[in-house]
């Protein structure tokens, strides 16, 4: 479970930066809304077993049933197909370094035997200028829904799909300002800015 966690330091410090956590990896990888309700059926007992074991090794509690849409556990992380997405945004020479650091552990096919899995291109975005009050307000969520349910809340066609990669989360409105609990809790990848229209 060590060497585990390592490889997922590792990478959460390349994709995020050097003092992200792996819950801060999770939300990174909910942003990208990679997985439908179909993937959740495709977790087997042996991967629960292990997600199981890997929660208890960090000391946090294992949800009733683990699942890929969303990702809702840092657990979820050793699924093959979440390792698949975080292998796919590393440059070669991270990869490569991941690889031989962190070789397969015993017991652990390469390739996954029933399916192939095969992941559409999706174009990488930034929203430079997010308002999560305004967002939540159209799409009729409450004032204290957080930025993961905002970011959620519309239907994406497949054409639209864009992988986060970051944005700026804007406040120009003092009545619907956010706590600062909640603005804390938003990836690092998405900074918070406060501030007043002229």
């Amino acid at each position: 479970m060590r060497t585990q966690m390592k490889a997922l330091e590792q990478v959460t410090s390349w994709l995020i930066g050097q003092l992200a956590t792996l819950e801060e990896l999770l939300q990174f990888l909910r942003l990208q809304k990679l997985f439908v309700n179909s993937d959740n059926s495709k977790i087997s007992s042996g991967q629960v077993e292990n997600m199981r074991q890997f929660c208890s090794y960090l000391g946090v509690a294992a949800p009733e049933r683990f699942t890929l849409a969303p990702p809702n556990s840092v657990a979820i992380l050793l699924h093959w197909k979440i390792l698949l997405v975080i292998s796919a945004r590393l440059h070669k020479d991270e990869h490569n370094f991941w690889r031989s650091a962190y070789p397969l552990l015993e017991g652990y096919d390469a390739e996954p035997d029933d399916e192939e899995m095969v992941f559409p291109k999706i174009p990488v975005a930034v929203d430079s200028h997010l308002h999560p009050d305004r967002l939540a307000c159209k799409a009729a969520l409450s004032a204290e829904c957080t930025l993961y349910e905002v970011l959620n809340a519309g239907l994406v066609r497949a054409e639209q799909r864009v992988q986060v990669k970051g944005g700026v989360a804007v406040y120009c409105n003092p009545e619907t300002y956010s706590t600062v609990d909640k603005m804390a809790t938003f990836p690092k990848i998405i900074p918070v800015v406060v501030g007043v229209h002229p």
